[in-house]
């Protein structure tokens, strides 16, 4: 008689698929479940380290059981991008271009770039800066970038007396003005004798308005060459 063992099945073993968070170390999957004695596991394509996926294979063989093949997907996910800020940032007008920059350190493998981040003249505008990188959360950040108004300064529009001559006198700021800027006067013009407050108003797109006052006078004059014999 012809006496046989066939081979046993291999039951209670898992392998189950995995999902983990990219963190730049190597992932991989393992069996769950008690090996029969006899037997071992090997597996092949089960080790990701970038963000994708991929199926796994775990063969479980023993020279006493039917070997059992079981596959599972290993997946990496992006990573998202924390520690970093963009904050508002407010400028006094000068001239030249402002922009503002993110604050944190840039995980490795992850690069800025920045989208309406640049003013020069008095106003704000939203900025963005986009983080990105192939192992992380694409991370877009918003910030407000302003310019205010510079203060003119160096100007001034002092009093003034004239004697009178029967010709109109004004007054005058003395001062360099900053470029962009024009002075404008009202109530500056007189010709009689007496007094009055003249005023200078200096403006600029990019300036706090600036309005100077001044008294603007006219003396009597001295009549001469006139004699009583």
């Amino acid at each position: 008689a012809t006496l046989a063992i066939t081979p046993a099945t291999i039951e209670g073993i898992t392998f189950e698929n995995g999902s983990f968070v990219y963190d730049g170390n190597a992932k991989s999957l393992a069996i769950a479940g008690e090996l029969p004695e006899g037997t071992s596991v090997a597996y092949s394509n089960n080790s990701l380290t970038i963000v994708g996926s991929l199926t796994a294979t775990a063969t479980i063989s023993g020279d006493n059981f039917t070997t059992l093949v079981l596959t599972a997907t290993l997946a990496i996910t992006p990573a998202p991008v924390e520690g970093i800020t963009f904050e508002n940032g407010s400028f006094v007008f000068d001239g030249s271009a402002k922009s503002l920059a993110i604050t944190g350190t840039l995980p490795e493998g992850t690069s800025v770039s920045y989208a309406d981040n640049s003013r020069t003249d008095v106003g704000s505008q939203t900025a963005t800066a986009t983080i990105t990188g192939d192992n992380f959360s694409t991370l877009e950040l918003t910030a407000t970038l302003a310019i205010t108004p510079a203060t003119i300064e160096g100007i001034t529009f002092g009093n003034g007396s004239f004697v009178f001559d029967g010709s109109a006198k004004s007054l005058m700021i003395t001062g360099t003005l900053p470029e962009g800027t024009s002075v404008s006067y009202a109530d500056n013009s007189r010709t009689d004798v007496g007094s009055q407050t003249a005023t200078a108003t200096i403006t600029g797109d990019n300036f706090t308005t600036l309005v100077l006052t001044a008294t603007l006078a006219i003396t009597p004059a001295t009549v001469e060459g006139i004699t009583f014999e």
